[in-house]
């Protein structure tokens, strides 16, 4: 191929690129509106949480895209980029908050954003873990896990996943969280089968701990929609992204062991469901099969090294246990 054959393939490929993620970004639109209608909330508070729900949903979807991630890093040499971006997420708060009246719920958001960013002043780009990384994942995660930080948890588990998508998939590309789009067979095939491999234990677990019984969902359809995208979007995808593609992570590097980061990870990711159960917290039933679940979801990462496969894992999880099981937590 001579050089401009080359070259004319290139723009091609960037023009369909820069498509593609403008028939997301539209059709990402149009789900939120469709979901938005299904809230109780007044009209005003509807519309200012389906466009900060809209604008904190763009970077995980967009940064999906090869062609996205490679121009995000190439922006990200900048200095002044990661404050921009930073600024950028507390902005698509606003109208969220300004829709309910509460302004000032903002503060929690700006000392985890200002506090995440000046540790990584540096924009470090050591391949291996550093000690900073741990405050880190502490301040990406304790704040909004504990309930420390006002506001709607669903637009603040967003904020939280787009700060960690800057910091550990952008800015530090050692880190390879892994694509979501597109879905190929071999992701679907250990998602499905890591799927099946937890339900083999932890079915017979909670039924015979009590901690779950047979049972239909009585949800109505619009709920189940609404149940569908937000365990997705909201509970698997920034799971994974943290304890899988960066907790999993640096502990393999860390003790450069697949197996005791999959075991760690996964006893970590069953420790934060604590304040999580039936009925009083905590519920150590509910720990034992976080644990479990998160070796499955780890497995799935391992196998696949990127996070569609222990996303879907974890959706599926959720679904079945929604789904198919009364009390469960």
């Amino acid at each position: 191929m001579t050089e401009r054959g080359s070259a004319r393939g290139r723009d091609s490929l960037g023009s369909r690129d820069i498509a593609l993620g403008a028939a997301l970004v539209t059709a990402l639109a149009g789900v939120v509106a469709a979901l938005a209608l299904a809230l109780p909330d007044p009209p005003w508070v509807r519309a200012g949480r389906a466009v900060s729900f809209w604008l904190l949903s763009l970077p995980p979807l967009l940064l999906a895209l090869p062609a996205w991630l490679s121009g995000a890093r190439g922006v990200a040499e900048s200095r002044l980029y990661r404050w921009l971006f930073g600024a950028a997420l507390l902005a698509a708060l606003v109208p969220e908050q300004l829709a309910r009246g509460s302004a000032g719920d903002l503060l929690g958001p700006v000392l985890i954003a200002a506090v995440s960013l000046l540790l990584t002043a540096d924009r470090p780009r050591s391949p291996g873990p550093l000690p900073r990384d741990l405050l880190l994942v502490a301040v990406l995660w304790f704040p909004l896990e504990l309930g420390w930080v006002n506001g709607d948890p669903i637009l603040l588990r967003l904020f939280g996943l787009d700060l960690l998508l800057l910091l550990y998939l952008v800015e530090r590309p050692v880190f390879e969280l892994g694509r979501l789009l597109p879905l190929k067979g071999r992701e679907i095939a250990w998602g499905v089968g890591a799927w099946a491999g937890f339900l083999v234990p932890a079915i017979p677990i909670a039924l015979i701990t009590g901690f779950a019984s047979f049972g239909l969902s009585q949800r109505p359809a619009g709920d189940w929609m609404l149940f569908m995208v937000s365990t997705f979007w909201i509970i698997a995808l920034p799971e994974e992204a943290l304890f899988r593609g960066v907790i999993q992570s640096l502990l393999q590097k860390a003790f450069r062991s697949t197996a005791w980061a999959l075991a760690l990870a996964a006893v970590i990711f069953g420790l934060s469901h604590l304040n999580n159960g039936v009925g009083n917290a905590p519920d150590w039933r509910y720990v034992l099969l976080a644990s479990i679940a998160g070796s499955a979801y780890g497995l799935a990462y391992i196998k696949t090294r990127n996070l569609t496969a222990p996303v879907l894992t974890h959706f599926l999880v959720d679904l079945t246990w929604r789904g198919f099981f009364a009390g469960s937590g």
